[in-house]
């Protein structure tokens, strides 16, 4: 037998876990029965048992739990019977009201609660692991249930070994018990710094992100889903490297703000599970400068926005007709109408911005998706008289069709930056 199989031997272990749903009757059953039951996590059919086995041998244990009960849930447990004639146990309770009740109407948290405790006092000196001991609890309670079960197990010289995805469960552990994240590789958290990150990638990060990390060893952050289109039809007119990274199945996270310190929240809770992992955050300009010597590679546009690097009216004009072919109506009549239609557009907008003393659409400074792009194709569809088809979700289609020459240097430099970021992954 290994070492671990012997110190395993001389300790109670015991799995419990969450209370499913608890049946209306149950028989009376031997301590070796239910410890199979509870081994194949049939903690239901035996909770009755576990408090008339306390009740039993412990007079003691049995009032400290009843005392537990009341304080947390308000309510006082009457003593288990035991009725020979049907081989049954009942366990009912009693509310403020004066309302007697079985324990089967009372809630799963309750039931949960006084699974754990009956258990724990019942068997001092057990291995206890939990897996969700705050199942079916509400916020306020979970605190407090943390706090009690902690007690009792350091009077009765247990242990317990639990694992929850609770922020308020990590409260209470961070400064007085031995935290273990398995977020990534498994590791303890020591460091107050370590038990902040970790409060913060709870807070923050869904499994959804780590999965998506984990799977492409690197992570990209953008405002939102349109700039990684653009960024991704840049990269395909270009041929640039960086579009093998730049797919649908890109490790993005959308911030849905411009501020760089969302990027850095995320980014250094997710390094808190997966050190070394390479990042970079892309942001329309700042007024703020951007940090440069962190592990979080952060760029920003030189323009105002993305959209501003596709805008330009051989790219507007591509476009419309590229809207025609996908409606089917090629023909070349038509085609020079749209093209004069929206020239008289861009011209009647740049007139009215000049007017206002707001930037040029075509410079750097105009916040050009809302100020310029969205007015004008609203104005270009209702001069037409159809429906608005064109919106901020379809001007990637403008860096579809732009000429190779409008592109700017400051693209390539960008899309150079992601796919180091990218390389820096896949040689870890």
């Amino acid at each position: 037998m290994s070492r671990f199989g012997k110190i395993a031997e001389r300790h109670r272990i015991v799995y419990l876990p969450p209370m499913s749903g608890l049946a209306d009757r149950e028989h009376r059953k031997e301590p070796g029965e239910i410890l199979f039951l509870i081994g194949q996590g049939q903690t239901a059919q035996v909770l009755r048992n576990l408090c008339w086995q306390l009740h039993q041998k412990d007079d003691e244990g049995w009032q400290t739990l009843c005392r537990q009960m009341n304080t947390l849930f308000g309510i006082h447990l009457n003593d288990p019977v035991y009725q020979p004639a049907r081989a049954e146990l009942t366990l009912s309770y009693r509310e403020p009201s004066g309302l007697e009740l079985d324990i089967d109407a009372s809630g799963r948290g309750c039931q949960q609660v006084l699974l754990l405790l009956s258990y724990m006092l019942a068997n001092p000196g057990a291995l206890l692991l939990l897996d969700e001991p705050d199942a079916h609890l509400e916020i306020l309670r979970q605190r407090e249930i943390y706090s009690v079960m902690t007690e009792l197990a350091d009077q009765s010289g247990s242990q317990i070994v639990a694992a929850s995805h609770s922020e308020v469960i990590l409260q209470e552990a961070g400064d007085r018990d031995v935290l273990v994240s398995f977020a990534g590789r498994p590791h303890r958290i020591d460091t107050q710094q370590a038990k902040a990150q970790l409060r913060k990638a709870l807070e923050s990060i869904s499994f959804a992100d780590y999965y998506m990390v984990e799977a492409s060893g690197w992570v990209i952050y953008l405002e939102g889903a349109t700039d990684l289109a653009i960024l991704r039809e840049l990269s395909l007119r270009l041929e640039h490297p960086a579009r093998r990274h730049l797919s649908t199945a890109a490790p993005v996270h959308y911030l849905g703000t411009n501020r760089p310190g969302n990027a850095r929240e995320h980014f250094f809770g997710l390094r808190e599970a997966m050190p070394g992992l390479p990042g970079i955050a892309v942001f329309d300009r700042l007024s703020a400068r951007l940090e440069t010597d962190s592990p979080l590679v952060e760029r920003q546009w030189s323009k105002r926005e993305i959209e501003n690097h596709v805008t330009s009216p051989a790219s507007i004009r591509a476009m419309v007709v590229e809207g025609l072919a996908r409606d089917d109506l090629i023909d070349a009549e038509e085609s020079h109408h749209r093209i004069e239609l929206i020239d008289q557009c861009c011209a009647a907008l740049e007139r009215s911005l000049a007017l206002l003393r707001r930037p040029s659409p075509w410079g750097d400074d105009i916040k050009v998706t809302d100020d310029f792009l969205d007015p004008l194709f609203e104005e270009f569809h209702k001069c037409l008289g159809t429906p608005q088809r064109t919106f901020k979700r379809d001007y990637h289609r403008l860096a579809r069709v732009m000429p190779l020459g409008d592109i700017s240097t400051e693209v390539t430099d960008m899309l150079d930056a992601i796919d180091e970021a990218a390389q820096r992954a896949i040689a870890r």
